[in-house]
Formats: C-alpha cells, structure tokens, sequence
C-alpha cells in the first residue's frame, strides 16, 4: 500500500482482480499515464481475493510513489462483493471501475471526470468496450462487439445494455439508502444486470459515455460456449432468487 497524503484525493479508481497480476501491472502503467489528469487528485484501489502472485503485485505498487494505490485482500472472490468493498473503502467521491482484463484508452479518465464534476442528477454512467482480436475465430468477435450498446455520446441506454467493467459516478448524487451490488450473488453473470435493473427502476438515469476500454479477453470459442450454459445452469438460479423481477 501506497502511504500518500489523501485530503486531496477526489477520484479512486475500483479495480477487481484475481490471479492476473501482469494485468494489473499494465493496468498500473496505462492509468498512471493518463492525460490530463493531476496524480495527487486519484487512488487506484485493488480489490483481490488472495491471488497466487498477490505479493508481486504488492511490490510492484511500491514503484509508484507519486500515485495513491491500496490493495486489498477481499474474503470472498466474487465481482459483486469485491466492487462493494471498493466502493466502502475508497475515499474518492468520483468512482470508476474496471475489469482487470480492461485497458482503457489516453483519455479515459479525462472523460469521466469531465463529466462526474458536473453531474448533479441521479445519473450512473458507463463508457464503450472494444474486444481486442485475440482469436482467429473472427465471427466471435464480431459477434461478440455487436452485443456492446454503441450511442452518441451522454446517451441513456436500457438497463440490459448496461456495462460494469467500465463504469463511473458521482457519489454525491447516489443515495445513501440505496443499495450498491447485492452481495448475496454466489455465482458469476448477473450482478451488474440486476444492479442496472435496481438503479434504473429507481429512475436513475444509465449514461453512456466516450470513456473507452480494450476488453481483452483471451477465452476460445469452447470457453465462450462454456460461460454461457454455467449462466443458464447456476447464474439465473441466483438472479431469480435475489431479484425475480429482474429475472
């Protein structure tokens, strides 16, 4: 953990990971060189779940003495849990979250703060994912960047298009009452859907904006398939548990 003075800190950046250490170290390096940004207004908080090489990325952190970051080691590996845990143990009133297989653009941070320090409504926004070619099977590309919700900028969009691996908002404009990501999902796929359906059915607005990520995800056309029937077996068992009208 980085011992920076924090009374300046404005933004923390929400990054969950597991077992993908040499993500987080580009990861690391690509939000350090942001443009336009002042260092000593943002922390990168690292929500883990006791990886392997957790001790790697601890002293990786050390090279960054300019820039804010905490790690944590959360108890319960999951995306839900690990997001909560962020969110509470950040001290940023600008949140941002990224997955760790997502490496965002020059001015991603530029645009999300652009935006948050003027947003007063009730308003969560999400920014556009690329799906870096990582296979020969192109049609799965294809296929796959064709389900990502694209609008002209500041645009609000449904709630099943909704994305948390690139996500932001002003926490001054959320509601202390209201509940973050249901922490009783035990299974990967539906937390950030049912957490787009909530927020949305308590007319908050769901924004997309420029802010750009490479989602860079190296899973096959099996594996793909894979995710996709563990969804149907375990994943909409939890969601029609927790929240059934979203189901």
């Amino acid at each position: 953990m980085n011992i920076l003075k924090n009374n300046k800190i404005q933004t923390s950046i929400i990054i969950t990971t597991f077992n993908r250490e040499k993500n987080i170290f580009e990861l690391i390096n690509l939000i350090n060189k942001q443009v336009s940004i002042q260092k000593n207004t943002i922390e990168i908080v690292i929500c883990d779940s006791n990886s392997i090489k957790k001790l790697s990325v601890l002293n990786y952190i050390k090279q960054f003495s300019s820039l804010r970051i905490v790690y944590y080691n959360c108890k319960i590996n999951h995306q839900a849990f690990k997001r909560n845990y962020g969110i509470n143990n950040s001290i940023g009133k600008y949140k941002i979250f990224i997955d760790d297989d997502c490496f965002p653009e020059n001015n991603f941070t530029y645009q999300y703060l652009k935006t948050l320090h003027l947003s007063r409504k009730k308003i969560i926004y999400f920014g556009l994912v690329s799906y870096v070619k990582f296979t020969e099977n192109k049609n799965l590309i294809k296929y796959r960047q064709s389900r990502v919700y694209s609008l002209p900028n500041q645009q609000s969009v449904p709630y099943k298009n909704f994305l948390t691996m690139n996500m932001g908002y002003n926490s001054e404009t959320i509601c202390k009452n209201d509940i973050f990501f249901n922490n009783k999902f035990r299974n990967y796929g539906f937390e950030d859907y049912e957490f787009a359906y909530r927020f949305q059915e308590k007319s908050y607005k769901l924004i997309q904006l420029k802010s750009l990520v490479h989602h860079r995800d190296n899973r096959n056309f099996e594996d793909f398939l894979k995710k996709y029937n563990f969804l149907g077996e375990h994943g909409i068992n939890d969601i029609i548990k927790i929240n059934f009208e979203a189901a």
